[in-house]
């Protein structure tokens, strides 16, 4: 008897957990930078989220805020008898991330109605104007980077040398942000999202950026 009771209680539980669930799509823009280089890597990102109300104001969420950008500059200008020559360098990086946050306000739920067409939550969540998020999680971070430069061998002749390196790191990343409500009942929101990146293999790189995304 316990034992059916409990699958009942269990299986409800899942029910309500599947009706619950939530699908939220972001895509914007941002900056990011790896350790202590002056390079500032501009990306496009995309987010598709899970959310699981747990209440009118709260959720719990699994993101997944891809992000893909392009590096670009230009180093030590400097001269030789006379003419100009310096060091140029681009590459490209991708970040993978999958994040468990906790969400408040605008963003966290978004109101609806339940299969039986009574209101699951109040008007007063979908009219939410602000909320935030925080969290943590793992991601893996990719990068590609490509370099020329001149140099002079030992009887002076001018030598242009290009090299390609490939970086790769997975480890820990914390995000934090904002969101405010927009559009009919505030159910979208802009969000802007604080995110750190410590490398636990390889390199070990630290990755810091922000983003700007709308979220629907």
């Amino acid at each position: 008897m316990r034992k059916a009771l409990l699958l009942v209680v269990l299986g409800i539980f899942i029910l309500q957990t599947a009706v619950a669930q939530q699908f939220r799509f972001g895509f914007g823009g941002g900056i990011m930078s790896q350790d202590a280089q002056r390079d500032q890597t501009f990306f496009l990102t995309v987010s598709p989220g899970i959310y699981l109300p747990v209440s009118k104001r709260v959720s719990f969420s699994l993101d997944l805020p891809l992000k893909a950008g392009y590096t670009g500059g230009a180093f030590a200008p400097y001269s030789y008898d006379g003419e100009p020559y310096h060091l140029d360098a681009s590459g490209y990086a991708f970040n993978i991330p999958l994040m468990l946050n906790f969400n408040f306000g605008a963003g966290a739920v978004r109101g609806k109605k339940d299969t039986i067409g009574a209101a699951r939550w109040s008007t007063i969540n979908r009219e939410e104007g602000f909320g935030f998020f925080l969290g943590m999680g793992l991601a893996s971070h990719y990068s590609v980077q490509k370099t020329s430069y001149t140099t002079f061998s030992s009887d002076a002749t001018i030598v242009d040398v290009h090299n390609t390196y490939y970086y790769q790191s997975t480890g820990l990343m914390f995000n934090a942000g904002i969101r405010i409500g927009v559009g009919p009942h505030k159910q979208h929101s802009f969000e802007c999202r604080f995110f750190y990146m410590k490398g636990t293999t390889n390199e070990k790189p630290e990755i810091r950026g922000l983003s700007l995304a709308y979220v629907l």
